[in-house]
C-alpha cells in the first residue's frame, strides 16, 4: 500500500498545478465508469439489433430496390391488394 502512496505523490508533483483531476473521489470515478458502461452496453445492443435486421433481410430473398419500401408508400391497384393492405396495415403498426 506505501507503493501505491508513494507513487500517487510522485504523480501529484509531476502533474503541473493548473492541472485539474477529472475526479476527485473514488465514487465520482464509480459513477462515471457506470454511465460509460452503460452508454457503451447500449451501443453494443443497437450494433446487435442491427446484425439481426442484416441477418433476416439477407435470408428474406427482398430484392436491393424494395428494402427501402413500407405500406404506406404502397400503391394498391387491383381491390385485392387493396383488401390486403387493410388487412396487414394494422398488424404493422
Amino acid at each position: 500500500m506505501t507503493k501505491a502512496f508513494d507513487f500517487l505523490a510522485r504523480l501529484k508533483q509531476a502533474v503541473p498545478s493548473h492541472i485539474e483531476p477529472k475526479f476527485k473521489t473514488a465514487d465520482e470515478l464509480r459513477a462515471w465508469h457506470d454511465e460509460q458502461g452503460l452508454i457503451a452496453s447500449a451501443q453494443i445492443a443497437e450494433t446487435i439489433k442491427q446484425a439481426r435486421i442484416r441477418a433476416v433481410m439477407g435470408r428474406s430473398s427482398i430484392q436491393k430496390l424494395y428494402e427501402n419500401c413500407t405500406l404506406d408508400n404502397y400503391n394498391a391497384e387491383t381491390e385485392g391488394q387493396r383488401n390486403a393492405l387493410t388487412k396487414v396495415k394494422p398488424l404493422t403498426s
